[in-house]
C-alpha cells in the first residue's frame, strides 16, 4: 500500500488535470492515513469534473475527517443536489451537522433509512425518549429481518446503531453493532466514519479499541476466504 500512495503522488504529478486519477489516488491517500494530502487531491478532482457527485461525496469524507464539518456538510449538500435520489449525501450532511453542534439540523433532516443517524441527532438534543424509541424499532425490524432490502442493506442500520450507541458514550453496545456490520458484510463500517471524531467517546475503551483493530486487521482473509469458496 506504501508503493501505491508512492505512485499515487507521482501519477498527480504526471496528470494533475485527470479527474480519474486524482480521485481515485485520493482514496488511496485518506486510507493511508494522509487525510490532507487526499482532501487536496478530491479538491482538484472537483475543480475539473465539478458535476460529479462521487467526487463532491468523496470530498465530503475527507472534510470530515479533518473535522472541517461546514465544508463537508457543504459538499455533501451539493451531492444531494446533483442526485437527489442518493441517500448518502443526507447522512454524510446529518454527520457534519451533529459534529459541528447542529443537531437540531441534522434531526430536522429526511434520512429515510438512516433512522438510526436522527435518533443520534435526537439524543444530543436531549430527546432520548423519543430516540430510544427509534433505536428500539430498528433493532426489532433488524431482528425480524424486516429492515432487509435489496436497495438499503442492514449494514447501514447496523452501523448507524453503532454510532447511536458510541456518541452515548456506550462502548459494548457501539462494539455489538460494529461487529455486526462485519458479519453482515465485510465493508462493515465506513472506515471515514468510524474513525471520524463520531466514535471518539468509545475509542479510548481498551475493549472497544482492542477489537475494533481486529475485525478490521482480518477483513482481507475473510474476503479471500469467501473469494475461494464462491470459486469452489
Amino acid at each position: 500500500m506504501a508503493q501505491v500512495a508512492s505512485d499515487c503522488r507521482r501519477a498527480i504529478d504526471l496528470e494533475p488535470s485527470e479527474a480519474d486519477v486524482l480521485s481515485w489516488c485520493a482514496r488511496v491517500l485518506s486510507q493511508r492515513g494522509d487525510v490532507e494530502a487526499a482532501f487536496r487531491a478530491s479538491r482538484q478532482a472537483i475543480a475539473l469534473d465539478p458535476q460529479n457527485a462521487g467526487r463532491r461525496l468523496a470530498l465530503a469524507y475527507d472534510a470530515l475527517a479533518l473535522q472541517r464539518y461546514d465544508r463537508a456538510a457543504a459538499e455533501a449538500h451539493l451531492a444531494g443536489a446533483l442526485e437527489p435520489e442518493l441517500m448518502l449525501p443526507r447522512a454524510i450532511e446529518a454527520r457534519a451537522h451533529l459534529l459541528a453542534g447542529r443537531a437540531d439540523r441534522c434531526a430536522a433532516m429526511e434520512l429515510g433509512p438512516h433512522a438510526g443517524l436522527r435518533a443520534t441527532c435526537l439524543y444530543d438534543l436531549g430527546q432520548r425518549a423519543e430516540a430510544s424509541a427509534i433505536v428500539d424499532s430498528l433493532i426489532a425490524g433488524l431482528a425480524a429481518r424486516a429492515l432487509y432490502d435489496t436497495v438499503y442493506t442492514a449494514v447501514i442500520r447496523a452501523e448507524d446503531l453503532a454510532v447511536y450507541y458510541a456518541w452515548a458514550g456506550d462502548p459494548a453496545e457501539s462494539l455489538s453493532w460494529v461487529r455486526r456490520a462485519y458479519d453482515l458484510s465485510p465493508s462493515g463500517v465506513e472506515p471515514r466514519v468510524l474513525e471520524s471524531a463520531l466514535f471518539d467517546r468509545v475509542r479510548e475503551d481498551p475493549r472497544f479499541s482492542r477489537e475494533v483493530e481486529g475485525i478490521r486487521a482480518g477483513i482481507w482473509d475473510r474476503v479471500r476466504r469467501e473469494s475461494e469458496t464462491l470459486r469452489n
